[in-house]
């Protein structure tokens, strides 16, 4: 018997049902940890850099303090950390004018402003975190240097590598759609693995069944020992099967000429059980009428007749 149709309808809506479902729950789950975790990883690389750009500058204040001039063999230094990809100490114009010529927008603004300012762009080709912020002079720098403590003396613009915090990003990205493709896989396989363990094996067997009984193979057993609703599904067909095997088993013994067999109404509604009562009721009135009619014709009553209005159609002729 072929269910192959039925079989690919169902398993079909439902593995779709499934894994859209699972697929979108996991991938909004996806979304908002990515979107956390990125923003965890861009704060944590800011940090990160605003604590360097803090103690750079505490240490060239403190330098100044103590009659350095030259920064360059400072910055040097400094540079030979790998994710530092510029380092620039670019004094004011009270200090250098020639130098502060050669400041960009943002340093100028910064010398103006006072105000550090932090941002992401691209540096020969590479994605950098720039932060440009101001240097003071305290008292210490002023019996070097003529101006007021608070002044802008110089301006420190630090470009620090974010390729690896990007590229870390990147990497999360790509496992975490992977652990989504595993996840989506394994729990729609789970799912719809149980769903026809408990569902559809039992509703085909049903069908099966079924379609059996349409083509009057009474037969055909019903084993499912289940307490739920499939369970009152077979209990439903095995009584429907006992009927049918019962009513069959009766218009048997009609066809014995046993008339005296029972006919089982089950209810008010049962159509076919009434259907074989009428059955019997009109071969019984049949029986007895041929029976009084072949005696009267032994006797040579020849003219003796029937009521013909007890019976219909074909039963009324032959009568």
């Amino acid at each position: 018997m072929k269910l192959i149709s039925a079989n690919k309808s169902i398993s079909r809506r439902i593995s779709l049902s499934v894994a859209i479902g699972i697929t979108s729950l996991l991938s909004i789950g996806l979304v908002v940890f990515l979107i956390y975790s990125e923003q965890a990883k861009l704060k944590t690389s800011s940090d990160t850099i605003h604590e360097l750009n803090q103690s750079m500058r505490e240490a060239i204040i403190f330098s100044m303090s103590q009659g350095v001039t030259d920064v360059k063999p400072f910055i040097d230094r400094m540079k030979a950390i790998k994710k530092i990809k510029e380092l620039r100490i670019i004094p004011t114009e009270s200090i250098d004018s020639e130098q502060a010529g050669t400041m960009d927008q943002q340093e100028k603004s910064v010398a103006k402003s006072k105000d550090e300012i932090n941002v992401e762009e691209d540096f020969k080709n590479m994605e950098v975190f720039r932060s440009v912020s101001p240097i003071l002079a305290d008292a210490s720098c002023l019996d070097c240097h003529d101006g007021k403590e608070g002044d802008v003396f110089a301006v420190m613009s630090i470009r620090y590598s974010m390729q690896e915090t990007h590229s870390a990003i990147v990497n999360e990205r790509i496992s975490g759609v992977l652990i989504i493709v595993f996840l989506v896989v394994f729990v729609w396989s789970l799912i719809v693995f149980l769903i026809k363990k408990n569902i559809l094996n039992d509703l085909f067997k049903f069908i099966s069944a079924i379609k059996e009984f349409s083509y009057g193979n009474l037969n055909t057993e019903i084993n499912c020992v289940r307490k739920d609703e499939f369970g009152e599904m077979a209990f439903s067909l095995q009584s429907l099967k006992n009927s049918l095997t019962n009513q069959a088993s009766t218009v048997n013994e009609f066809a014995k000429g046993n008339f005296d067999a029972e006919v089982k109404i089950l209810s008010d509604d049962d159509v076919l059980g009434k259907s074989i009562q009428q059955v019997k009721e009109s071969l019984t009135l049949l029986s007895g009428d041929a029976k009084l009619l072949s005696i009267a014709a032994e006797s040579g009553h020849l003219s003796k007749r029937a009521d013909a209005a007890k019976h219909l159609g074909l039963f009324e002729k032959i009568i």
